[in-house]
């Protein structure tokens, strides 16, 4: 394409381009590499012409008599993604090939609906598919303090650059505190940093007469949690390890409604993000609560200057979790990795955190999608 506005800083003759790109794996050292995993930066040389280096005559210079001198210039970048969501969970890609990996997470498309334990195993070798791991935070630490004011939060309060890497040991309590104050069990202690914003509707199902004022009450009733796949039982469900369901039984989401709401289950309503949805919109037969004597759906203990927007609605019950095909970009458990983001997944909260995380899959987002909170950027580095 003609360039129709060319800079006047200069009077050259002759064509200009660009030469042969070489790639580094790292800088200071520079290291060279021809393999696209390793190939973080990209160098390039411009105003190269076939015949050598072009001539130029600077216009403001000319007019004191100066001659032509050789022009080149180089550049060096790398590319990274942006991130403008919570990035503290990964997910190592569970579809991930063992053979053929690409590293852009293709294979990933779990149906809306499935349901998924993670557990955090605490590994400190190679990640395999399918482990679930909490991350370090954009600064750098894994400290259980700074884990569970990560996990706390839904809005970021910035967006970084680079890879991440995984926060090492099991954290299990910083687990339970990050997740819970969403359903509206505000911890004991140290509450310094956390997000403490409740979900709208917190309706878990424990009975616990005495205990903290977010449990339901013993009065002969009783308020059903949201299901879990009829494919976990008691059994799988302490498994450990991350599993994947294969969605909810439609009768168990009517068991749930009839529980709690007047009429039917909407017609077309096949997951448990969407009965949620409808929940804390007061949809219909949705915003008639049945079960308000035995276990209010609303916050208890959270004050009211935190039932604010944009945080107070629906999707305080989203979390957001980094898939990565862990094989390819060989992520170590204790290491720091600054494994590269591609993808997103957003998954819905089914219940409280035990030190597993019960959630349900929605949807997942690539870098540079339409709607997508990660994108591709290009730094210049020198």
């Amino acid at each position: 394409m003609a360039d129709n506005n060319p800079p006047r800083w200069h009077d050259t003759g002759g064509s200009t381009s660009i030469g042969t790109p070489v790639f580094y794996s790292s800088l200071n050292p520079d290291n060279a590499t021809t393999s696209d995993k390793d190939a973080k930066y990209i160098q390039v040389t411009t105003d190269v012409t076939a015949g050598g280096i072009s001539k130029i005559v600077p216009t403001f210079l000319a007019v004191v008599g100066a001659g032509s001198q050789t022009a080149s210039a180089t550049a060096t970048a790398k590319a990274t993604s942006s991130q403008c969501f919570p990035t503290s969970m990964m997910l190592c890609n569970p579809s991930e090939p063992v053979i053929g990996s690409t590293g852009d997470t293709w294979s990933f498309n779990p149906p809306p609906g499935a349901e998924f334990i993670f557990s955090v195993a605490g590994n400190t070798g190679g990640l395999n598919p399918g482990v679930f791991n909490l991350l370090d935070t954009p600064a750098g630490s894994g400290s259980d303090a700074a884990i569970k004011v990560s996990l706390s939060e839904q809005t970021p309060q910035f967006c970084f650059n680079g890879g991440t890497s995984p926060a090492q040991g099991q954290k299990t309590n910083a687990t339970i505190v990050g997740i819970n104050v969403r359903f509206d069990q505000r911890p004991n202690g140290d509450i310094t940093g956390l997000d403490l914003t409740p979900a709208p509707v917190k309706i878990d199902g424990q009975a616990n007469p005495g205990a903290n004022c977010n449990k339901q009450a013993d009065v002969g009733a009783h308020s059903l949690p949201l299901p879990h796949d009829p494919s976990f039982t008691p059994a799988t469900l302490s498994n450990g390890g991350s599993q994947q369901g294969s969605g909810p039984q439609l009768t168990d989401l009517q068991a749930y409604w009839a529980n709690h709401h007047p009429g039917n289950l909407p017609a077309g309503v096949t997951t448990r993000w969407q009965i949620y949805q409808l929940e804390a919109a007061g949809t219909g037969n949705a915003g008639t609560w049945l079960t308000d004597t035995v276990e209010p759906h609303g916050p208890v203990c959270a004050p009211a200057t935190t039932e604010v927007a944009p945080e107070f609605a629906a999707s305080r019950r989203l979390l957001t979790v980094a898939v990565v095909d862990c094989l390819y970009w060989g992520v170590h458990g204790n290491a720091v990795n600054h494994t590269p983001i591609n993808t997103y997944a957003n998954f819905f909260l089914i219940r409280p955190s035990d030190g597993n995380i019960y959630a349900e899959y929605v949807g997942k987002n690539q870098s540079n999608d339409a709607n997508s909170l990660l994108r591709l950027i290009v730094q210049l580095v020198r």
